[in-house]
């Protein structure tokens, strides 16, 4: 009707092409076939300081976040980035301006684990100490640093030394209880290092290598082998509480709550995510035990302090 064209030209002016005065054929079959399997990418620009900052945090976190973790070394080892996927997009963002730098560093350092690591070798790994790895650490980075990630290792072979060697066939071969020392000790050493640190991954390799001992007798295999049994969650969480104690006691050494162990080892064998809950729920009731023991122990030192106090206070009213 000359209404609706009437109403049709106007609209055509408001909106230019967007409205057509028939339909064309192509219109009227389906666009499921013809459909693009990814979105297009977005070839536009908006103002980036426009937008909220809580949304500015949002895009930083999308950006930014490296759900493996960001690998930091103190060489340059191509092979170790080549396995690690080396990408500068992080560092192209940094360098856009000062408000971006102070911005996304920020989200940077609070949603990724740094994975403080070496190249991998029978001289390196887990053998240097790991001081010597932070005394080169960025400042300002460890400033903000809140997660932490490092690999510990009870054996370290030597498969091309000589068998007789003077440190023998093994560059390193603690036993479980020494390891956990030494992680509990680490953690006191990243707090020093790392202000805000929050959480410690110990990624744990207990189990000693296959091909060297067929059947292992690591207190930790032990515990997994229970686990692979089907002794239940408890009676775990019991024996690696009572194994904990031991390996502790003797030591003036205060477990940090920082620390979360991940065991590393066959799942045939019991390891795996759960037993790593169990592992770490042993953990948490050491921390309280200590932490009962501490207070206790404060309070009689303040009793006895009150006494000698009070003691001399007499002797010194007598003597009046």
């Amino acid at each position: 009707t000359p209404a609706e064209a009437s109403c049709i030209s106007e609209l055509q002016e408001a909106f230019g092409p967007l409205v057509v005065t028939r339909r064309r054929k192509s219109h009227t079959e389906s666009t499921t076939s013809s459909c693009s399997d990814t979105l297009p990418r977005w070839t536009g620009s908006f103002g980036l300081f426009h937008l909220p900052r809580e949304l500015r945090d949002v895009i930083y976190y999308y950006y930014l976040h490296r759900p493996t973790g960001i690998y930091y070394t103190a060489h340059a080892d191509q092979s170790f980035w080549e396995q690690k996927t080396k990408s500068d997009e992080i560092a192209n963002l940094l360098v856009v301006s000062k408000q971006v730098y102070a911005e996304a560093s920020k989200m940077l350092y609070l949603t990724n684990t740094i994975v403080l690591s070496t190249s991998y070798s029978s001289r390196e790994e887990s053998l240097k100490p790991l001081t010597g790895l932070l005394r080169v650490f960025p400042d300002r980075v460890a400033r903000n640093l809140t997660w932490v990630r490092y690999t510990y290792r009870d054996v370290i072979t030597r498969p091309y030394g000589p068998l007789r060697s003077r440190m023998g066939m093994h560059a390193k071969h603690n036993t479980a209880g020494e390891t956990f020392l030494e992680i509990l000790r680490d953690a006191h050493t990243l707090t020093e290092y790392f202000p805000r640190l929050v959480l410690l991954e110990a990624k744990w390799h207990p189990e000693p290598p296959v091909h060297e001992f067929l059947q292992p007798t690591d207190e930790v295999y032990k515990i997994a082998n229970c686990w692979v049994e089907g002794v239940g969650e408890k009676s775990v969480v019991a024996r690696w509480l009572n194994t904990m104690r031991r390996w502790l006691h003797g030591h003036n050494l205060v477990p940090l709550s920082c620390v979360r162990f991940s065991l590393s080892g066959f799942g045939i064998s019991g390891f795996g995510h759960e037993f790593d809950l169990l592992v770490n729920e042993a953990y948490r009731r050491l921390i309280r035990e200590r932490t009962i023991d501490d207070l206790e122990d404060s309070g009689r030192l303040w009793l006895e302090e009150m006494e000698r106090t009070e003691a001399s206070r007499r002797k010194k009213s007598r003597k009046k």
